[in-house]
């Protein structure tokens, strides 16, 4: 996937074209076991192995996709 069919994605970036900043808080999808889930996780960092950790990941399932968390919303307006 090239950074132009992100435009195409929602505004999710695959894990494969780029990585949140360390320890940033975002949304995560993870795909295994048949489905995919939507968390909120922190990048941790990358094993020996090359595999990235995060902090909200199962362990049977891989993050594919992450975007920024959307600001909240402002009552005042």
């Amino acid at each position: 996937m090239s950074k132009t069919d992100n435009k195409n994605c929602n505004g999710w970036i695959s894990t494969s074209e780029a990585l949140p900043p360390l320890k940033s808080r975002v949304l995560i999808v993870e795909s295994g076991a048949g489905r995919s889930t939507i968390r909120i996780a922190k990048l941790l960092g990358q094993a020996q192995s090359g595999v990235w950790y995060w902090s909200a990941q199962d362990t049977a399932s891989q993050v594919t996709h992450w975007q920024p968390l959307p600001q909240l919303p402002n009552d005042h307006e």
